[in-house]
């Protein structure tokens, strides 16, 4: 797990939900759909693309606040995506046999992740309401693309 701290400043202006990420978006949405990352509520994944492109990755806290339009001061957390998908591939509760049914749904969109984007790197600001943010470069277009959900943690 990996500190960015608290951020200075931040604004939406790089942030665009177009299809201009041609066979990722395709390949990442096919992957998560249907699929919820569970905390005190169930939440979808949503595609996400980003008009910067890859010279800014990996991100310092403050322009990672830019791309995702994070308010001042709000805490950004990186963390592991194994670590981030654990609580429905590896800590599944053995006697829930509809999380059980779900698992590989899960380890499959984690294999697409890795296989779609370079340099991947997860995510999380604020704190309650955690903004959750699978991120990388798509290797067609250069471009910031991944998927964005929320956590409920009070």
């Amino acid at each position: 797990m990996r500190l960015w701290g608290r951020v200075e400043r931040a604004t939406i202006d790089d942030m665009t939900n177009d299809t201009g990420s041609g066979g990722a978006k395709a390949r990442l949405e096919a992957a998560a759909a249907g699929l919820a990352y569970s905390s005190e509520g169930d939440h979808p994944f949503r595609f996400v693309a980003f008009d910067a492109v890859a010279g800014r990755w990996p991100p310092t806290a403050a322009t990672l606040a830019e791309l995702v339009g994070a308010w001042r001061g709000e805490q950004i957390e990186e963390v592991d995506l194994q670590e981030f998908l654990a609580r429905h591939v590896e800590r599944v509760d053995p006697l829930d046999t509809a999380a059980q049914a779900l698992r590989p749904r899960y380890d499959e969109l984690r294999r697409v992740l890795r296989a779609e984007l370079e340099d991947l790197r997860v995510f999380r600001v604020g704190q309650v309401r955690v903004r959750c943010y699978i991120l990388g470069v798509d290797p067609a277009t250069r471009r910031i693309v991944g998927l964005e959900t929320l956590a409920i943690e009070t």
